[in-house]
């Protein structure tokens, strides 16, 4: 009957306690807890308990690991869900000597947009099946589908180096649909406040990817099959930033369910980081033109 009593108050303080964490007591401290008297202590000699460290609590089933504020610095949301080492990450398949040997052509416009539909500022960059690249910047509202880039504001060609071309291309074949399919849009999600050093634009943006992949049977680039993939431009900004001290604990929950939730988000993510450190590797000395993403290694 007591053991029954017992077990029913224990079920009653858990659920009273709610959603949350659970830090659970250190076998040496449960002495206070089970009906013995503490040792006494002396004022003069007590020593400070020590704190523990983010990566000792324990944490419900299927939460994410925590990580310790000093390891945040200088990584990013990738870094932690997917890692720095891991192959399709674009500076491991810029060593990866098999890389250029798999090499198929392909097609790529990633397009950027940060305003409402009548003053935008739009961003595009687009790299053909030789490997060349035009970055381009409009300060207009968003002319539809099709943009001009003999009219942009401003315009940047180079030709990428033959390895970043190759990882990228690699990543198009191995991280995003290869088949034709309609427009797949990444929903916007709700996040609790991102810092404005990470996003100091006042809407979310949109960023799309136009990408074709390359066909033997098929001539023409236009029929290559490929895809279209949207996402919130602010959400893809916070997976692929560095940060500078521990994000809040909130914000990585969010972030750990919603990788959960679409892995093609996480994929799209990868893929971007790349285009956007190639740019800053080989595009970015010029400065006429600054896009509004950065990855900050």
């Amino acid at each position: 009957m007591h053991h029954r009593l017992a077990s029913a108050l224990l079920l009653i303080a858990v659920f009273a306690t709610g959603c949350g964490y659970t830090v659970l007591e250190h076998p040496a401290q449960q002495g206070a807890t089970s009906g013995e008297a503490p040792p006494p202590a002396d004022a003069g000699d007590a020593a400070p308990a020590p704190e523990a460290r983010v990566s000792e609590l324990i944490l419900p089933p299927g939460h994410p690991r925590l990580i310790e504020p000093e390891d945040w610095v200088g990584s990013s949301f990738l870094d932690d869900i997917v890692g720095p080492a891991d192959p399709m990450r674009f500076e491991n398949l810029r060593e990866d000597v098999i890389a250029p040997a798999t090499l198929q052509n392909a097609t790529l416009t990633l397009r950027i947009t940060i305003g409402g539909p009548a003053t935008s500022d739009v961003w595009q960059f687009r790299m053909d099946e030789f490997g060349w690249v035009t970055v381009s910047y409009w300060t207009q509202g968003f002319a539809g589908p099709e943009l001009d880039e003999g009219l942009a504001t401003e315009r940047v060609e180079f030709r990428l180096e033959r390895r970043s071309e190759a990882a990228l291309r690699m990543m198009m074949i191995d991280l995003l649909p290869k088949t034709p399919s309609p427009p797949q849009l990444i929903r916007p999600h709700q996040l609790r406040d991102i810092p404005p050093e990470l996003w100091p634009y006042e809407t979310p943006g949109l960023l799309e990817l136009l990408y074709r992949i390359e066909t033997p049977e098929i001539g023409s680039p236009e029929d290559w099959p490929g895809g279209r993939l949207s996402a919130p431009l602010d959400l893809m900004q916070l997976l692929i930033g560095t940060w500078h001290s521990a994000p809040p604990p909130e914000l990585q929950r969010d972030i750990w369910l919603l990788a959960q939730d679409r892995p093609l988000l996480l994929n799209l993510a990868l893929f971007v980081e790349a285009i956007i450190l190639a740019w800053e590797v080989e595009g970015g000395a010029d400065p006429r033109i600054e896009l509004p993403l950065w990855v900050g290694r």
